[in-house]
C-alpha cells in the first residue's frame, strides 16, 4: 500500500494497537526509498507538542523555490512522517490545536508565515505519513477533519500461527540439532509454543487499569524474550535444563519485572512454572525451580600468552549459580570504579535485593536498544545501581 500511495503523494495513516509494527513498517519502507529522489523527515508527537513546534519542523525540510512556493531542497520530494499523531493535548473546548495545523498543511498544502503575519507559504512535493494507536482507554483520537485527509489503514496483531512461524523459524535455525545436542534442539522447538501460551495468559489476566496503565503485553514482549535467549552463546547451552532455565529467566525479566505489586509478581512467577509443567512436564519444573539469574559480567579478563590483557571485561551471558560469586564480582567493579573516579564514589552495601536489581539493570543496558525506567522512592539506590551496572 505504501509503495503505491507515497510516490503518488497520497497521505497515509496507520492505526492499530501498541506493538503491531506500525512505525516499524513505515520506517522500513521509507528506508528503502532512493536518497536521490526522496528526503525523509520523522517527528514524534507528544503531549506537549505545539503548533509552533510542528510548523518549525515542517519548515526545516523545505527551501524557497519561487515566490511563495516552498519545497524540499535539490528538487527532491520529501516524505514527512508523524509518529503518535494523536498524542497532542486536547484543550478545554475539545480542540486538538496542533492537529489543526497538520490538517491545514495537508488539506491546503501550506501554512501561514509566522514571521510575516498574513503571508501564505505554499508547500509542494511533500507526502505525509502518520501512525497512531487506537483511541480509547485514555488515548486520544484525532479530529475527523484531519482523519479524512488520510488513506486510513488498520494494522492488526499477527495471528498466533504467524507469530509461531516468525519466532519458531528463528529459534529452530539457531538451535538446530546440527549446532546443539539433539535433546536441546527438541526442547527449543517447544519454546515458541510456551512463550505464546504465557503471553496469552498474561494478557488475559493482567489488564491495564488507571493505576496499572502500563500493563500492556504485545509483540514487543515476545521479541524481548527471544532476544534474551539469543544473548547466550550456543556452546554454553549444555543441556535442556539449562535452556529452560534461560527461558524462565527471560520471561520473568520481561513479564514479571513489569508488574507493580507482590501478588501480581507471584501470580506471574507461578504462571511461568505452570507453563513449563504443561509444555515440558512436571519433572522439568522440579529441576528449574529456585533462584534463576543470568548475567554477563562474571568472566575473568582474557590474557594472551605474553601476559597482555586482550579483553578486560569479556561479555558471556551465563547462569549465576552462586549469589556470593555475583556479590564478589560486583564489589570488585565497585572498587575499580572508586579507583578510577575520585568524584562520585560508590559505597554500596550489596544485599540480595540490590544484587537482583543490579543484574536486571545490567541485562537491559547490554541489550540492543535496551531502555529501562526505574521507579522507586528517593534514596533507594536507582542512580547508584545504574552507575555500577
Amino acid at each position: 500500500m505504501l509503495s503505491m500511495l507515497v510516490p503518488s503523494g497520497k497521505p497515509v495513516l496507520f492505526t492499530g494497537g501498541p506493538g503491531v509494527s506500525k512505525t516499524a513498517c513505515i520506517l522500513m519502507y521509507l528506508g528503502g526509498l532512493s536518497g536521490e529522489t526522496f528526503n525523509l523527515k520523522m517527528t514524534p508527537f507528544s503531549f506537549v507538542t505545539t503548533p509552533l513546534i510542528y510548523q518549525r519542523t515542517l519548515e526545516s525540510t523545505v527551501e524557497k523555490r519561487q515566490g511563495r512556493t516552498y519545497g524540499p531542497p535539490g528538487g527532491k520530494k520529501c516524505v514527512f512522517f508523524v509518529d503518535d499523531i494523536s498524542m497532542p493535548v486536547i484543550n478545554n473546548w475539545g480542540d486538538q490545536i496542533t492537529n489543526e495545523i497538520v490538517r491545514q498543511s495537508i488539506g491546503e498544502a501550506g501554512v501561514y508565515n509566522l514571521d510575516k503575519p498574513g503571508d501564505w507559504k505554499q508547500f509542494v512535493d511533500i507526502c505525509y505519513t502518520a501512525a497512531m494507536t487506537h483511541p480509547g482507554g485514555g488515548r486520544n483520537d484525532i479530529p475527523n477533519r484531519l482523519k479524512r485527509q488520510y488513506c486510513l489503514y488498520n494494522v492488526t496483531m499477527p495471528s498466533l500461527t504467524a507469530v509461531d512461524n516468525i519466532f519458531g523459524s528463528i529459534i529452530r535455525g539457531r538451535l538446530s540439532d546440527k549446532a546443539v545436542p539433539k535433546v536441546v534442539a527438541e526442547v527449543a522447538t517447544k519454546l515458541t509454543e510456551a512463550t505464546i501460551q504465557l503471553w496469552t495468559k498474561t494478557s488475559a489476566k493482567m489488564l491495564p487499569t488507571p493505576a496499572k496503565f502500563h500493563y500492556l503485553f504485545n509483540m514487543r514482549e515476545l521479541s524481548r524474550v527471544f532476544g534474551g535467549l539469543f544473548e547466550a552463546p550456543r556452546d554454553t547451552i549444555k543441556d535442556e535444563v539449562y535452556l529452560v532455565k534461560l527461558w524462565r529467566h527471560e520471561c520473568e525479566r520481561v513479564f514479571t519485572d513489569k508488574l507493580t505489586n507482590a501478588p501480581d509478581k507471584e501470580w506471574e512467577s507461578n504462571c511461568v512454572l505452570n507453563v513449563i509443567g504443561d509444555i515440558f512436564g512436571q519433572d522439568m519444573v522440579n529441576k528449574v525451580t529456585g533462584m534463576c539469574y543470568f548475567v554477563n559480567f562474571l568472566g575473568e579478563p582474557v590474557v594472551d600468552a605474553d601476559g597482555i590483557v586482550e579483553d578486560e571485561r569479556p561479555k558471556l551471558y551465563e547462569e549465576a549459580t552462586d549469589i556470593e560469586v555475583v556479590r564478589a564480582k560486583a564489589l570488585e567493579f565497585q572498587n575499580r570504579h572508586n579507583e578510577e573516579n575520585k568524584v562520585g564514589k560508590l559505597e554500596l552495601v550489596l544485599f540480595e535485593y540490590a544484587l537482583e536489581h543490579l543484574m536486571r539493570i545490567n541485562r537491559v543496558i547490554c541489550m540492543d536498544r535496551g531502555s529501562m525506567m526505574l521507579v522507586g522512592v528517593g534514596g533507594s539506590g536507582k542512580q547508584s545501581l545504574t552507575r555500577l551496572a
